[in-house]
């Protein structure tokens, strides 16, 4: 039996845009040129996965192009576009460009200005092709037959169900929580790692939890509140489930899953909060984690956690 749901593109992807984006140009009546000459980095992680049928992509990218252009008089200029964003749920319209241009002159404006309009404009829209051409290239490689997964056609097809709840307020700590999959021929594992942010406990317990600041780290709509017994949901519904238990500025119990998952399993997260002197140390038990998945799973809490309510946030973290 199949059992991978997930790949990563990490590799695909720089040659993608290596392929893609050096060549493309501009002009103005003037005369003047800018065109994207190479990829000069190319960091981050992507990922497509099988989510009941549907396949989905998960990405956050760093981008630099090297850049040149002419004047109209014939003076060459050249610099370099940082794209320090470019994500799953980016827009077209989100998308930053910094531009940096080489030993620059007021006789360069008009390139610099080319370069800013004509030429990111140019550069969005291929940009804007990438999530479709990555699941046109792969989603061969990760769709699972309902059947291989002990899934039915029609829960496979269905709107993905909210997350049960895994135990009742009063059932306690992390040990008495058990997830209850539909399928039960495949093997969980349980990871542990420990984060340490500069933050009180009190500042992370109510970033993980309160709606409006989850918005702000995940960069998109959110449905979550510090409530034992309510649904939460993430990431365009990637990640979902329930709050199972809370003690404030210590603890967060959740019944937690990944879309690519078999359908209706949850695997148990247990987050405890210690505070420091000038620290805060977050603890994370996972149990029921599908085996394979472990290394994918303990990226993505770094990446789509961590790592971006650093950046929003300006708490620093290491592991």
């Amino acid at each position: 039996m199949r059992n991978r749901t997930e790949k990563n593109c990490s590799a695909w992807t720089k040659t993608y845009f290596s392929e893609q984006l050096p060549g493309t140009s501009v002009s103005d009546a003037s005369g003047a040129t800018a065109k994207v000459t190479s990829v000069l980095d190319c960091t981050g992680d992507v990922d497509i996965n099988q989510r009941k049928g549907k396949v989905i992509t998960l990405y956050d990218l760093v981008l630099k192009l090297g850049v040149e252009g002419q004047t109209a008089s014939g003076t060459s200029v050249k610099g370099s576009i940082n794209i320090p964003e470019i994500m799953h749920d980016t827009s077209e319209d989100e998308f930053v460009f910094d531009l940096t241009i080489e030993s620059e002159t007021r006789e360069m404006d008009a390139v610099k200005q080319l370069i800013r309009t004509s030429l990111t404009a140019e550069l969005r829209k291929k940009l804007g092709r990438f999530a479709k051409d990555l699941i046109d290239a792969h989603s061969k490689d990760v769709y699972i037959p309902p059947e291989e997964l002990g899934l039915s056609p029609s829960t496979q097809t269905s709107t993905a169900s909210k997350a049960g709840k895994a135990a009742s307020a009063s059932s306690g700590t992390a040990d008495t929580v058990s997830s209850k999959p539909v399928a039960t021929h495949f093997s969980t594992t349980d990871i542990k790692f420990s984060v340490e942010f500069v933050a009180a406990a009190s500042d992370i317990y109510d970033v993980l939890l309160n709606q409006e600041k989850v918005q702000a780290w995940t960069r998109g709509p959110a449905v979550i509140r510090p409530e034992v017994g309510s649904d939460f949901r993430l990431f365009d519904g990637n990640i979902t489930g329930t709050i199972v238990e809370l003690v404030p500025n210590e603890t967060i119990v959740l019944s937690w899953r990944f879309a690519s998952w078999p359908a209706n399993h949850h695997s148990n997260v247990a987050i405890t909060l210690a505070q420091g002197d000038s620290s805060t140390e977050l603890r994370l038990t996972q149990r029921g984690v599908p085996v394979g998945q472990e290394d994918t799973t303990r990226q993505n809490w770094q990446r789509f956690y961590w790592d971006s309510i650093n950046r929003t946030f300006g708490y620093g973290t290491s592991m």
